[in-house]
């Protein structure tokens, strides 16, 4: 049965690896329609692939994915146990595995497609059972759809078959075909790229032979793009143009993310839509505020292309206010989103993102501009690949300041709230033991991370922190979680059916001098935001705004993992967000 327009405009971001928008769009599918099975299926389908596993075993349930009843449904199931097994260590990953394999046997046996049966073969062999996973992998060989592959999934199902059966060079050349019937289904290259790793890793296979099979796998680049901005009237333009077309051509790119001022951030943008790759933009400002701080002073013919990108963008992202669209630690802000965001895009697509910058080799002056950009990828370990630039760049990329230089200042920070759950149904008597056991352990996780610790502030239960980095703000937001969760804090009475909610923010914030209290204090829009993130989390849990997520993301996030939540109405009507849950892997 064919999809109707909704599902398919879902499956189509899925297949691409706009996992994220792909769900947004199926959950608005299913308000308006919540019997529809494709955009049941393809909602869990989409956290799956982002390695939600736990979001999308919850939303499984909430979908009665099992009552939907095709292969691809009773496939996602056996799925979501793989990926739990595959998250899991000691005995009980090989429990999980095996459990996981029957599941996928189950669904082969009943209808003899090729996809949960070459699950199955592969999930034996790594639960140590290579003998089961070779007897269902030489049964495979017999079916229709592997004796006369066609499609990409032919293809992939066979390579993997091969494998389990130890033909390598059978392997290589099925996955070579299948590749060449991948078209821009770049999920379903990541997808089998991230299965046969797995599997050549639990058969020996030497790095020298498994290398060209994965690199055939590889979906395409995903790029972060700066430069400088420059009049209309360049002369060098169409060199560059070309230049950055050659680039993306080279690097096979198929996404990217930046800015639109004119100049570079335009020619990136029109070679990416030129070609078929997504271009996502995140602005400093709304683009009636960005057009005059940042495309008017090119000159004229830069506003009607700007329009024309904006409007062929994949998505686009507006980080700051229309008061400070001048200001460079705007510019600064947006210019760091994007680099997180191209990281979890490429993440989801299990490849690694690359800075592409036109640049004239100029050192930085400031907290904005290409040479800021640069050094801010770096310093995170990313890798930038220069499109050199002759001339001279003009008008001047970098923002004037707007606040008075002998007031508060704006700078990116992350934001803490935190509140007991229950605290309002602690018994009188249970006071004094929340007070020195639960505050005092939270007291004492602050302590150790003082030096980063700009502002704290507490009303009974609630805990506001100002941070001085996301990345640590996340260990303080799990560190404070355990100590409230600990059994010597809770014991075994009514506090012991608490849990913290925290909610976790980074953006620009004004720090400035509290005249009342007599000290400095962070202050503004993003402060209220994470406020409002917090009434809606659930106890136990820590969620986070999209720009937390991708401010760790441009980080070290390696000691979390951020899953993807979807968009959510914050409490006092403040308006929706797209929130992920911040967890230990």
């Amino acid at each position: 049965m064919a999809r109707g327009p909704a599902a398919s405009t879902v499956a189509d971001h899925i297949g691409r690896g706009d996992l994220v928008l792909a769900y947004d769009l199926a959950m608005t599918g299913l308000r308006a329609d919540p019997g529809d099975p494709d955009l049941r299926y393809l909602a869990v389908l989409a956290l799956a692939r982002m390695d939600a596993t736990e979001e999308a075993l919850r939303a499984c349930a909430q979908q009665d994915v099992a009552a939907i009843g095709t292969i691809d449904a009773r496939a996602l199931q056996a799925r979501l146990l793989k990926d739990q097994a595959l998250a899991t260590s000691g005995p009980q990953r090989i429990e999980r595995l095996t459990r996981a394999a029957r599941a996928y046997g189950a669904v082969f046996e009943e209808t003899g497609d090729c996809f949960p049966g070459v699950n199955a073969a592969t999930l034996h062999v790594l639960a140590g059972d290579t003998a089961a996973g070779q007897a269902i992998a030489r049964r495979l060989l017999d079916t229709p759809a592997l004796s006369a592959p066609a499609g990409y999934y032919d293809y992939a199902s066979l390579a993997e078959a091969y494998l389990v059966l130890g033909r390598m060079s059978d392997a290589v050349d099925a996955v070579r075909r299948a590749a060449d019937r991948a078209g821009t289904d770049y999920g379903a290259l990541s997808t089998t790229r991230r299965q046969l790793t797995v599997l050549l890793t639990a058969l020996g296979a030497e790095a020298r032979l498994a290398a060209p099979l994965l690199a055939q796998l590889v979906p395409g680049r995903v790029i972060q793009f700066t430069g400088h901005m420059f009049a209309s009237d360049l002369d060098e333009e169409p060199s560059l143009a070309e230049a950055v077309r050659r680039r993306l051509d080279e690097d096979g790119v198929i996404c990217g993310f930046g800015s639109l001022a004119c100049g570079a951030d335009i020619l990136f943008a029109e070679a990416l839509i030129a070609r078929g790759a997504e271009c996502h933009v995140v602005l400093p400002s709304p683009p009636r505020a960005f057009i005059e701080s940042s495309v008017k002073p090119g000159g004229g013919p830069w506003v009607p292309r700007f329009e024309r990108c904006l409007a062929a963008a994949a998505s686009r992202m507006v980080v700051g206010h229309d008061a400070f669209a001048d200001d460079p630690t705007s510019f600064a802000f947006a210019a760091q989103t994007a680099m997180g965001l191209a990281k979890i895009r490429a993440r989801h697509l299990g490849v690694t993102a690359v800075q592409i910058a036109i640049s004239d080799g100029s050192p930085a002056t400031g907290p904005a501009g290409t040479a800021a950009d640069m050094a801010i990828w770096q310093n995170h370990g990313g890798q930038t690949r220069i499109v050199p630039m002759r001339t001279r760049r003009r008008p001047n990329s970098a923002g004037r300041p707007l606040a008075d230089a002998a007031g508060p200042r704006r700078q990116s920070n992350a934001m803490l709230f935190a509140d007991f759950a229950g605290f309002s149904r602690i018994a009188e008597t249970d006071l004094p033991v929340f007070w020195t056991r639960i505050l005092g352990g939270i007291a004492a996780v602050i302590d150790r991370h003082a030096a980063a610790v700009k502002q704290c502030d507490t009303w009974g239960d609630a805990i506001y922190l100002a941070v001085e980095d996301p990345v640590t703000a996340a260990h303080i937001a799990h560190q404070i979680q355990d100590a409230a969760c600990a059994p010597a804090a809770t014991g075994s009475g009514a506090l012991g059916a608490g849990a913290m909610r925290i909610a976790l923010n980074y953006g620009l914030v004004f720090q400035g001098w509290d005249p009342i209290l007599r000290r400095t204090a962070y202050f503004g829009t993003e402060v209220s935001r994470a406020a409002r993130v917090e009434p809606v989390t659930p106890p136990g849990f820590i969620y986070a705004t999209a720009a937390f997520a991708a401010s760790l993301a441009l980080r070290d996030d390696s000691a979390f993992k951020s899953s993807y939540l979807g968009i959510v109405p914050l409490a006092k009507n403040y308006g929706d967000e797209q929130l992920f849950r911040i967890a230990r892997p």
